[in-house]
């Protein structure tokens, strides 16, 4: 069997995404919402993203550290933008990294993905779950447009 590369470059792919339920979180949606966040498979590069976030945490740790110096005030006000990432487990950062990367809806920054993993870190392990588990299913073709002709 030969695979077809012609068609496949002529082929529109799309990440493949998918709707969570997640009701420990329900008080934090307005009145009538469901809990859902959707995610969506990474892209490779963003794998390499999230596999060298712990590389990157150690140089934001040197920059903090440079930049306050001996001014502990500083020091955390610092932390607390870029995130502290002071004794936090390897698994931990790459799942923040991804849910960051990878979260849809809501979009999550550091300080967001950072507290759902302090405070539901079952939340953290199933959506991070749900997109690894998209990402080795691969991209989707993309759905054609229906044109609406008068």
């Amino acid at each position: 069997m030969n695979f077809d590369t012609k068609k496949f470059q002529k082929t529109v792919f799309e990440p493949r995404t998918r709707e969570v339920p997640v009701p420990a979180l329900a008080e934090f949606f307005g009145d009538g919402a469901d809990p859902v966040f959707t995610v969506r498979a990474l892209e490779h590069s963003e794998i390499s993203r999230v596999r060298e976030c712990n590389q990157r945490d150690e140089m934001i740790k040197a920059a903090v550290s440079a930049l306050s110096g001996s001014d502990v005030e500083k020091g955390k006000a610092i932390k607390e933008i870029l995130g502290d990432v002071d004794d936090v487990p390897e698994r931990t950062r790459v799942r923040i990294e991804t849910l960051k990367i990878a979260c849809v809806e809501p979009k999550l920054d550091q300080q967001t993905a950072v507290r759902l993993g302090q405070f539901f870190p079952n939340v953290l392990e199933q959506l991070t779950e749900v997109i690894f588990e998209l990402t080795d299913q691969g991209g989707v073709i993309a759905k054609k447009k229906r044109s609406i002709s008068g």
